[in-house]
């Protein structure tokens, strides 16, 4: 989809940045999905897998932080390219490229996206 983002008119790139704002509205944390994998887990193994774990945490914690490190990459590049869809829209309706994301809200974004490694304001590159 980045590559295609030039090729874009202002109103595909408004429909998708739409669209990707609604999946990413919806999109469970990854805080909440190792929560239910561990549920799920107790209850497909039972006690034995609980004894199991134990002794294979170092193990599981690094595929665990691998997981999550990789959603979180996924994440912000799924924020960029909403930004770089918004910023697309705008500088091809207003003529030139926004000065900051904000000036994307609420025009072309419903609210400024966060990076999900660092929880703070993504900035237009």
């Amino acid at each position: 989809m980045q590559r295609l983002t030039p090729t874009l008119d202002a109103k595909q790139c408004c429909e998708a940045a739409a669209a990707l704002e609604s999946c990413e509205a919806r999109r469970e944390s990854t805080d909440t999905i190792r929560r239910q994998e561990r549920a799920w887990a107790r209850r497909i193994w039972g006690f034995k897998g609980q004894i199991a774990r134990l002794f294979q945490f170092r193990v599981l914690k690094q595929i665990e932080q691998k997981w999550v490190s990789k959603a979180k990459a996924q994440q912000t590049r799924t924020q960029l390219l909403l930004v770089q869809l918004a910023a697309r829209a705008y500088e091809l309706e207003e003529g030139e490229r926004p000065k900051s994301i904000a000036d994307l809200v609420p025009a072309y974004l419903k609210a400024v996206p966060q990076d999900p490694l660092t929880g703070t304001n993504m900035v237009l590159r």
